[in-house]
């Protein structure tokens, strides 16, 4: 590509001040070319010689590929933004516009009209919404700026160079100037733009160079230099027996072995930069957040695309400086699966600079579930200990009419107060299984377990319950993939917790349905458990019910005529009492699958 503009080995003084040390620059057609560097470092000096403001010392000037004479005049097609607005304040922005630009000046001054006519189309084609007519004493700062690019860009040079006047625009204003500058571009037209915004390098910028007292000290593909490099190389004093390629290596070693450790750190972090691009996923956090690499370099937004409230959260935390935590946020994984975490934001200093931030990721899933479960059981101890007062003071006077019903049952011969009676006894008995039931609740009424056969007991139970299901219109299947399943439980509490899991079943169904029974064996953390799934394919439990489904007088059923009743509270503490687990799985309308877990008397997992 042919060369715009080259400086060859230039120097200048002022008096017997050297300001500009052996600068060799060379800028492409149609190459955006970033100057960075600390003040005083000569930035603006090389800038007015490249605009024929002011001769070299010493030195070539090649625009187009041929030299230039030595001599303070401007260039052709070559035009400067000055740090400083040079514009009339008591001139309107048409007046301005063309400033300079005698013949034309003068053509219009009695045709204000068509100046601005003229001005406010070609603000109009490059999307600016100031107008000609206005007073530019009466404008802001940022606005003037603007003003001076665009008259600089309606001369159509095909160098233009920018000295600090991108970072005086305001936000949309620099964003307009930017895409002016990408389509001119594309024309052909070559861009200088010296700056101390190093965001805006890696926004703009097809190449950089750093000038650091008095010289070009490193030029680089802007894609090639990392952003901490870079800060680090034109803002950091270095000594003359500092080799500048062997800073830029260390460095970039240095990186790379501190990458290496967060990597590898068991703990789940997100390293973004300042512009909210993933520069690390480290494999705790790929772990957590069922990721992987491919997330690195991509907006942070993917990574939390669906979960807009933490994104939201993250992003506002941006605005500021400050260290932030976040507490209890739900995240589902691409597996979907719903995790709880815990988000604190540390932001990143290289000195003064704010370079990025770290997102400390921690999973509480688990502990959220201790916690609830902890809960539940506080709830149900309190609520046992009232169960046992019940259970103890009806006790008593229940056992005195069941003496006194059996003893009216014996002496009379009257058959239907013997009717009576045994009904009575029947209606009795509901209520000694309630009693029972609140005994159990309550820890009193031990029994002491023995090694029960779970297929065996499973079985025996879906012969009693035949007649029963065939009458509600319910299909029950077992199925088991062992043949020697055995724990350590109260057989009959075993058959308790299965009839209540059934039985809850079965009175959720509107019009019949099916039930299916699955045991196995599994192993987790060393211990082998024997595996019970009760599944069916009813209306499922809602989500404001399912985490109460184990307190006592709560329903898993949404109907208002659902019992509310002890069942899976009960369940639930026996379930407990042999160290065992409870796990609900359900959505409302597609069914609910309970799944139970016991310690195994069998020790081999097939």
């Amino acid at each position: 590509m042919s060369s715009c503009i080259e400086l060859k080995n230039v120097f200048r003084n002022f008096g017997s001040i050297r300001v500009l040390h052996d600068v060799n620059i060379k800028v492409k057609k149609s190459e955006v070319r970033a100057m960075v560097g600390e003040h005083g470092a000569g930035k603006t000096t090389i800038a007015k010689i490249m605009a024929g403001l002011i001769p070299p010392s010493s030195g070539d000037i090649l625009l187009f590929d041929k030299k230039l004479q030595h001599r303070v005049t401007t260039f052709p097609s070559v035009e400067i933004v000055h740090q400083t607005v040079q514009l009339m304040e008591n001139l309107t922005v048409s007046e301005n516009m063309f400033a300079g630009d005698n013949n034309r000046l003068s053509f219009f001054l009695h045709r204000k009209k068509k100046l601005h006519k003229i001005t406010n189309q070609f603000f109009s084609k490059m999307g600016i919404s100031l107008r000609g007519e206005y007073l530019v004493g009466e404008l802001k700062r940022a606005d003037l700026v603007l003003i001076d690019i665009l008259r600089k860009l309606y001369k159509n040079p095909q160098l233009l160079i920018l000295d600090e006047a991108i970072e005086q625009l305001s936000n949309e204003s620099a964003q307009i100037v930017i895409d002016i500058l990408k389509r001119e571009k594309k024309r052909g037209m070559s861009v200088i733009y010296i700056t101390h915004r190093i965001d805006d390098v890696y926004t703009f910028a097809d190449t950089v160079s750093i000038v650091k007292s008095g010289s070009i000290g490193y030029t680089e593909v802007v894609e090639d230099i990392d952003k901490i490099n870079l800060i680090k190389i034109a803002y950091t004093q270095l000594s003359e027996n500092n080799n500048l390629d062997q800073y830029n290596e260390d460095f970039f070693h240095l990186l790379k072995y501190n990458e290496a450790i967060l990597r590898k750190l068991p703990v789940s972090l997100i390293v973004v930069g300042r512009d909210e691009i993933v520069k690390i996923i480290n494999e705790a956090a790929q772990s957590l957040l069922n990721i992987d690499s491919s997330y690195v370099n991509t907006h942070l937004e993917i990574v939390f695309e669906k979960s807009k409230d933490i994104i939201n959260l993250i992003k506002k935390s941006f605005q500021n400086e400050e260290m932030q935590q976040f507490y209890y946020l739900p995240f589902k994984r691409t597996d979907k699966k719903d995790i709880l975490i815990n988000i604190s934001k540390v932001p990143i200093f290289d000195e003064h600079f704010l370079i990025g931030n770290i997102l400390l990721l921690h999973d509480i899933t688990e502990q959220e579930i201790l916690r609830e479960e902890f809960e539940l059981r506080e709830k149900l101890a309190a609520t046992g200990l009232l169960a046992a007062g019940v259970a103890h003071e009806i006790n008593n006077p229940l056992g005195m009419i069941l003496n006194d019903l059996h003893f009216l049952k014996v002496v009379s011969t009257d058959k239907r107060i013997q009717h009576r009676v045994i009904n009575l006894e029947k209606h009795f008995g509901f209520i000694t299984d309630v009693i029972s039931n609140l005994l159990t609740f309550s820890g009193e009424n031990q029994s002491s377990p023995e090694t029960v056969d779970v297929n065996l007991t499973i079985q025996e139970l879906l012969h009693l319950l035949e007649y029963y299901v065939k009458s509600k219109n319910v299909t029950l299947s077992f199925h088991s993939t062992e043949s020697d399943l055995t724990i350590e439980v109260v057989a009959n509490e075993l058959k308790q917790i299965l009839l209540n899991l059934i039985k809850n079943s079965i009175e959720a169904f509107e019009d019949g349905g099916k039930i299916d029974i699955y045991t196995s064996m599994q192993s987790i953390d060393n211990t082998v458990y024997a595996k019970i799934i009760v599944s069916d394919n009813g209306p499922g439990i809602s989500n404001e019910r399912v985490k109460d489904i184990f307190l006592p007088f709560k329903s898993a059923k949404d109907s208002k005529d659902g019992n509310l009743g002890l069942g899976l509270s009960v369940s639930y503490n026996i379930i407990q009492k042999y160290n065992g687990k409870i796990h609900v799985d359900t959505e409302h309308g597609k069914g609910c699958t309970l799944t139970l877990l016991f310690p195994a008397v069998t020790t081999k997992v097939s």
